[in-house]
């Protein structure tokens, strides 16, 4: 798959305007200078956390940002996103929310084996306090029998 210029610069003003807000503004949230952010853009250097506080304060998808040369978006489902360029990658954080998915499924499996004992368990105790009935009932009716 091959990747278009993403062209953050002209996307981001053009939100701007759309939205009439000003560069300054946009800089003021992010807690970026007006320099810092066009030398990002301009370099390709934009690191990816301040693309995301872009798209939250435009209210824009983080796929807006990311196209193909066919226009396909690149932020897939599948864990297997890319980003062409220097420095920029989202697969980190994909890879953390997968790792930490990992290790929540890992505590489900073992909570799920323990509750699996429980139940066996309570079963056990179950029986044996049918069987403690059962021996009370008889011992009733051999009390009962000598009378």
């Amino acid at each position: 798959m091959e990747y278009a210029d993403f062209q953050l610069e002209k996307k981001i003003k053009s939100e701007l305007k759309r939205n009439g807000i000003q560069i300054k503004q946009l800089c003021q949230k992010i807690d970026l200078t007006n320099d810092g952010l066009n030398n990002g853009l301009r370099t390709g250097s934009l690191k990816v956390i301040k693309l995301i506080d872009i798209a939250n304060f435009l209210d824009l998808p983080m796929n807006y940002f990311f196209t193909t040369k066919e226009g396909d978006v690149i932020v897939s489902q599948d864990n297997k996103s890319k980003v062409k360029g220097n420095h920029n990658s989202i697969n980190n954080q994909r890879n953390i929310e997968s790792s930490a998915i990992e290790t929540l499924n890992s505590k489900i499996a073992l909570l799920e084996k323990e509750l699996e004992k429980k139940e066996i368990e309570i079963k056990g105790k179950e029986t044996e306090l049918s069987l403690k009935d059962e021996l009370i009932t008889l011992l009733k009716q051999i009390n009962g029998n000598r009378d």
